[in-house]
């Protein structure tokens, strides 16, 4: 039997740096970036569109990062 590293923050239990990048600005948003705490939950479907058009925005990535953090 081998081990297998598995990302319990997705669908399919693959890390992406999508999920990851995700997974980090909910602990950022509930003030446990850090600390061990357990993410916080959202609704997969409603937020695709969202996540698939900022994904795709034809800009560089750090103004990707500023707008998704912005308010």
């Amino acid at each position: 039997m081998h081990d297998k590293v598995i990302w319990h923050y997705s669908v399919d239990c693959n890390y992406m740096v999508k999920s990851g990048y995700g997974s980090a600005l909910a602990l950022k948003r509930n003030g446990k970036l850090g600390k061990r705490a357990v993410g916080e939950c959202s609704n997969r479907e409603q937020l695709k569109p969202v996540w698939n058009s900022a994904w795709s925005l034809p800009v560089q990535g750090e103004i990707k990062e500023f707008c998704l953090e912005s308010p």
